[in-house]
């Protein structure tokens, strides 16, 4: 694990808006580009769900991808008369989000009131009920937020965090073209902080400098809010499972997910799904453990 470096290069990401998002990686189309263009059909995902979009607004989403420029222009040079191209691997949900990016520029998750799936289950144990604080349905941790102002005797891991990444926040661009992205009541933010490292894999993987920028000014602040309950851990499980079994060492990524969880491990490791997911991906742990040992008051020898 090699903090300051991996942090540098979330910020190189971060970088990518303040120096030309809005004019390059990921250009807003105008209502006469929507209107105008002709638009060609793209058949996503493994069952090849048909959806109709335009080769011009779609291009800036693709400005960076070398990937995707071939898939949308050489492809449609092929079945030029049918004007038809084919994307496999992406599900359907995270090409919906993508087509919002490409004609607005940013993403929701949501529908506004859209109750949140409960998995069944609470603490059985008097320890664990004690950690979660359950009393009928409150079981609410506090965000990092609040874990920043708390006195510690060591470290306060919480505090470092936002330092380190929520300063990529401060005075941004990005901050003030979309301001913060908006949270109903309602909406499960475990599962919305999922759909952000799918979308922050995606632009890793096709190399979409404008999405990873975005993904990760959505998922800063969802990780800075967040009040997780039992509930959630399984969802959190699944971030560590598509971080590390998607990212290389070495991206920023892992850090910044290895970090949080040491935040909070003491609550979120009384559930089943976290010890699995720790037998699962030896590398979090060793990268947890290396952040956990950190929040002592004095370094182990």
């Amino acid at each position: 694990m090699e903090s300051s470096s991996n942090a540098a290069s979330l910020l190189e990401i971060k970088s990518s808006v303040t120096t030309g998002f809005m004019e390059a990686s990921m250009k807003i189309p105008s209502i006469k580009d929507v209107v105008s263009d002709v638009p060609f059909k793209l058949l996503v995902g493994p069952d090849h769900k048909a959806f109709y979009i335009s080769v011009g607004v779609f291009a800036g989403v693709a400005s960076s991808s070398r990937v995707l420029r071939v898939l949308i222009t050489e492809k449609l040079r092929e079945g030029l008369a049918d004007r038809v191209a084919t994307w496999d691997d992406i599900d359907e949900k995270t090409f919906r989000i993508l087509c919002e990016v490409a004609y607005t520029g940013k993403y929701s998750i949501f529908e506004p009131g859209k109750p949140p799936p409960r998995i069944p289950g609470r603490p059985g144990t008097h320890l664990a009920k004690m950690a979660y604080g359950v009393t009928g349905d409150s079981h609410d941790r506090p965000t990092l937020l609040e874990m920043s102002n708390i006195p510690s005797p060591g470290p306060n891991l919480a505090r470092e965090f936002l330092s380190t990444y929520m300063g990529m926040l401060a005075g941004d661009r990005m901050a003030s073209q979309y301001g913060l992205l908006r949270t109903h009541e309602a909406e499960d933010r475990s599962e919305r902080i999922l759909q952000h490292i799918r979308m922050y894999i995606l632009g890793a993987k096709y190399d979409i400098r404008g999405l990873l920028a975005l993904s990760l000014f959505n998922l800063l602040q969802d990780l800075a809010n967040f009040k997780d309950t039992w509930d959630d851990v399984p969802n959190l499980a699944e971030v560590v499972r598509l971080v590390y079994g998607n990212i290389p060492e070495g991206d920023g990524m892992r850090d910044l997910i290895a970090m949080y969880f040491a935040c909070k491990i003491q609550d979120l490791d009384h559930h089943p799904a976290m010890k699995f997911v720790r037998s699962e991906y030896p590398a979090f742990t060793s990268d947890l453990l290396s952040f956990v040992i950190r929040r002592l008051d004095r370094p182990i020898v």
